[in-house]
C-alpha cells in the first residue's frame, strides 16, 4: 500500500526488462510471466506491482495496478528476492525444522503432562503416607482402572520423551515415519484412551469427595486442607460409612462404630492427606486431558476409529480359518 505523500516505486525503481537489456540482470531464472499470471489469479493480488531484490538493488519488474482507498488496506507490490545456493543436506534440514516446529511446542506440552502426571502419581503412591479412603477409590475395579491408567500414563512419558529426543537430534523424519504407521497410530491412542478412562474416574472420585465434604461441612475449600473441628470429622467419618457401605441407616452408622469396625471420628491428620491425594488427582486428571487435547485422541479423535480398524484386522489375521 502506498502511503500519503510517498512515492509509488513505479516511479522511483527502474525497469528489470531495461536491467536486462543493459546486462545489469543475466543469471535470474525466475519466469515472471508466469508468476504474475499466478498472482492475477489470486484476488488478493491481483494486477499487483512485483519487484525483484537481488541483494544489491531493487528493480521494477511490473507496476502495480491496484488502487487503494482510506478504508481499506490493500497491498500494491510484492517483492521477490532469489535465495542463494544451499547444499542440498542443509536445504532438507531447513525443511524438516520448519515442518516439526509447529508441533513441537505441542511435544513439550504434550510430554511435560504426561511426565508431570507421573511424578504426581508416585508422589501419590509413596510419599502421601497413611490416608481414609473418602470414596469407592479403594474397590478392585478403581484400583486396576487407575494402576492401568498409571502405566499408560508412564508409558506416553517415555514416549514423548524419545519423539523429543529424536527430533533434537534431526531424526524428525522417523517420528513423521512413526506416525504415518497404523500399528504406531494404535499403540499411542490406547495408552491415551487408558489414561483418559483413568482421568475420567479418578475425576469422578473427586467430585463426589466434594459432595462427601459438603454434605459434611459448611467451611470453605480452602479450609479442609488446613483443619478440620471435631464435629466436622464426626460428620464426614458418618458420611465416608454411609459411602462404603450404601444403604446402611443411621442406626446401623451407630452401631457400627459402636462396634469398632469404625472410630467415632477419623483422624484430622489422615482426612487431610487423603483431601490432598484428591487434589493431586485433580492435578493428574487435568494432564491428563491438556495432553490428550494437544497431541492425542481429543486433538485427534478420527484415530480411534483408525485404531479400532487395525486392532479388528490384527485379531481377524490370528484367527483360524
Amino acid at each position: 500500500m502506498n502511503f500519503p505523500g510517498q512515492k509509488s516505486p513505479d516511479k522511483t525503481l527502474l525497469g528489470y526488462d531495461l536491467a536486462y537489456i543493459f546486462g545489469s540482470q543475466t543469471d535470474v531464472d525466475i519466469d515472471f510471466k508466469q508468476l504474475a499470471d499466478k498472482f492475477d489469479c489470486m484476488r488478493n493480488f491481483y494486477k499487483v506491482g512485483i519487484i525483484f531484490d537481488d541483494g544489491s538493488r531493487r528493480w521494477l519488474v511490473r507496476p502495480s495496478r491496484r488502487i487503494s482507498n482510506a478504508n481499506q488496506s490493500t497491498v500494491s507490490h510484492v517483492v521477490i528476492s532469489k535465495v542463494p545456493d544451499i547444499k542440498q543436506h542443509c536445504a532438507e534440514k531447513v525443511v524438516m525444522a520448519t515442518l516439526t516446529a509447529p508441533s513441537l511446542a505441542n511435544e513439550i506440552t504434550s510430554t511435560g503432562f504426561a511426565c508431570g502426571a507421573m511424578l504426581v502419581t508416585l508422589f501419590m503412591a509413596f510419599g502421601a503416607g497413611a490416608t481414609v479412603p473418602l470414596t469407592a477409590g479403594g474397590s478392585g475395579i478403581i484400583a486396576a482402572i487407575s494402576l492401568s491408567g498409571t502405566l499408560a500414563t508412564g508409558a506416553q512419558c517415555i514416549l514423548g520423551a524419545g519423539r523429543l529426543l529424536a527430533i533434537h537430534n534431526d531424526f524428525g523424519s522417523d517420528i513423521a515415519w512413526l506416525d504415518s504407521q497404523d500399528w504406531y497410530v494404535a499403540t499411542t491412542t490406547i495408552l491415551d484412551v487408558i489414561s483418559l478412562v483413568a482421568a475420567g474416574t479418578a475425576l469422578k472420585g473427586t467430585l463426589d469427595t466434594y459432595k462427601l465434604m459438603k454434605a459434611a461441612s459448611s467451611s470453605k475449600v480452602t479450609t479442609w486442607l488446613q483443619s478440620l473441628s471435631r464435629v466436622e470429622r464426626k460428620r464426614i467419618t458418618e458420611e465416608i460409612i454411609k459411602v462404603q457401605n450404601p444403604g446402611i441407616s443411621s442406626a446401623g452408622v451407630k452401631a457400627a462404630i459402636r462396634a469398632g469396625v469404625y472410630p467415632k471420628r477419623f483422624p484430622g491428620e489422615s482426612l487431610q492427606k487423603s483431601l490432598q491425594r484428591e487434589l493431586m488427582s485433580a492435578v493428574t486428571s487435568a494432564s491428563a486431558f491438556g495432553s490428550s487435547s494437544l497431541a492425542g485422541t481429543i486433538r485427534n479423535p478420527q484415530n480411534t476409529l483408525q485404531s479400532g480398524r487395525y486392532v479388528v484386522g490384527l485379531l481377524q489375521s490370528f484367527s483360524p480359518n
